[in-house]
């Protein structure tokens, strides 16, 4: 692999030129590409993916003996955020393949090395437009999500965090949030989302200038009311979101206590909105599903007539077969996060009332 490498690298004059399919076909014959599928595009997009990760991640060795000093074949006018842009639908295409992990690898691994040439908040919300970025969200979010490789998970993880520091801290940050809002649903995701959320509203309540601020006023009222909501109301499986509940309760407390004297970020004109649709109705959904848990402690204690057998049933799905003791942790671990959650909002409730 080496050996092609190298080969490549000294027979092309601008690699950069091999990224783009469509300039790589007007060298061929015109009949060789007649019947062009889109499958090929992908392949060609693989391969190149496949190369600049080699490139790279030559280049990153630490070891200067183990380095073939393939990346001094590229040319250097082109800047990090182009080249990014440039390799994103290769690298989309390499973590699109799902069951295989060292494709999913190469793509998470190039996209890193990519990322760490950039600067940090020099990327614009016109950026943020381009489709491939969105393809490039949503299947990146998908193995955050859903791989079932823990390296993978926590390498894709690292991945969007170094992305999302790219962008400018203002108009671009505030559309990829609301972009990853249309995107993530799950809890724990959504719970890191909110965080960086809360910690955009600190931060540009600190800044002292005369700028718009994406993440105040009216912008904020409409993101609160985003992350701020229960689904199915009374009735939603707090279980189930109890990773984006006590995320989004951290966040009203910490905000509304930093701006009970300034009232700059126009959170406080939500107050009575807030008790009355997310506020109350999360009181009854705790107390409906501790009454839940409760009733199955009861039925899991062994019964002198019979062994009573106990389901427990999270968003909607059945929770698979456990031994008595393991179903009592759950139980026992489930009560415990609706004390901690009930804790938490009365802190809050504390906070609206003072």
């Amino acid at each position: 692999m080496e050996r092609l490498t190298s080969i490549i690298c000294k027979g092309s004059s601008n690699l950069i030129d091999l990224i783009e399919f469509d300039l790589i076909k007007q060298n061929f014959k015109k009949d060789r590409f007649s019947s062009i599928k889109e499958q090929e595009k992908d392949r060609w997009k693989s391969a190149i993916g496949t190369l600049f990760y080699i490139i790279f991640d030559d280049s990153a060795q630490t070891d200067e003996k183990c380095k073939q000093g393939f990346v001094n074949y590229l040319p250097f006018v082109y800047l990090p955020n182009h080249l990014f842009n440039s390799l994103l639908p290769s690298i989309v295409v390499l973590i699109r393949e799902e069951q295989n992990y060292l494709s999913v690898h190469k793509g998470i691994r190039l996209g890193l090395l990519l990322t760490e040439r950039i600067a940090l908040g020099s990327m614009s919300k016109d950026e943020l437009q381009m489709q491939v970025h969105s393809d490039f969200l949503k299947n990146l979010i998908k193995i955050v999500t859903y791989s079932t490789c823990e390296e993978i998970r926590k390498l894709a993880y690292h991945l969007f965090e170094k992305y999302y520091g790219l962008f400018e801290a203002n108009t671009a940050r505030h559309r990829l949030v609301n972009q990853l809002l249309d995107t993530v649903n799950q809890s724990g995701f959504l719970a890191q989302i909110i965080v960086k959320i809360k910690d955009t509203v600190l931060y540009q309540m600190n800044v002292r200038d005369n700028k718009d601020k994406e993440f105040l006023g009216h912008n904020l009222k409409i993101m609160i009311k985003r992350i701020c909501v229960l689904k199915h109301g009374a009735e939603t499986d707090i279980l189930e979101v109890s990773d984006e509940v006590m995320a989004s309760l951290n966040f009203l407390i910490c905000v509304m206590m930093r701006d009970k004297s300034m009232k700059i970020t126009g959170i406080w004109d939500l107050k009575d909105e807030l008790i009355s649709s997310y506020l109350k109705p999360l009181k009854t959904a705790i107390d409906i599903s501790r009454g839940h848990y409760q009733l199955k402690q009861k039925e899991s204690r062994p019964s002198k007539d019979s062994a009573n057998e106990v389901t427990l049933m999270v968003g909607g799905q059945t929770v698979p077969q456990m031994s008595p003791g393991q179903m009592t942790d759950v139980i026992n671990a489930a009560l415990n996060t609706f004390d901690m959650m009930e804790c938490v909002l009365s802190q809050l409730n504390g906070v609206l009332s003072a």
